[in-house]
């Protein structure tokens, strides 16, 4: 019998004001230019604020942060570990997120992504989420900006195949 995984190892958890310098490291780390302490907080402590991670010892090492109006929630940050990337754990906070949203009355899920992130895409895709929009030059570039694809998850209900 093979070892577990540290997907399989990862405590699906919801986060809280004592996590943010975590997510803060792991945003930066893989953005280069992540949230700053304070958006962080702002948009977990904001209305409808809600932030879900994966921790592995006791130490977040992914997370989504989300805010909800109504039926909706808008997907506004998400990473994972530069070093546990390929492990399925972006899959398994997705999708444990997103049973979270629908139990609590969520029935869509928006967010934008890079053009330029197509593991991002794919993870997206894999779970329902189509595209519906653009927004040219949304994010900063290297050299100069970059656009955004707007997706959209149409439906969701609870115990919908998010499990």
């Amino acid at each position: 019998m093979s070892a577990p995984s540290v997907a399989e190892d990862a405590e699906f958890v919801r986060l809280n004001e004592a996590d943010i310098p975590d997510i803060c490291s792991l945003d930066d780390a893989h953005e280069g230019n992540g949230w700053t302490e304070s958006q962080v907080l702002a948009s977990m402590t904001g209305p409808g604020g809600v932030a879900y991670g994966l921790k592995v010892g006791g130490v977040p090492v992914a997370f989504a942060l989300f805010t909800r109006v109504l039926s909706e929630a808008e997907l506004l940050n998400f990473g994972v570990s530069v070093r546990l990337r390929r492990r399925q754990l972006a899959s398994r906070l997705l999708r444990s997120s997103l049973r979270e949203l629908a139990d609590g009355g969520t029935t869509s899920v928006h967010l934008e992504v890079r053009v330029s992130n197509i593991a991002a895409q794919a993870l997206y895709a894999g779970f329902g989420f189509e595209q519906t929009g653009r927004r040219r030059g949304y994010y900063p570039a290297e050299v100069g900006r970059e656009d955004a694809l707007l997706l959209t998850l149409p439906w969701l209900e609870p115990g919908l195949g998010t499990g």
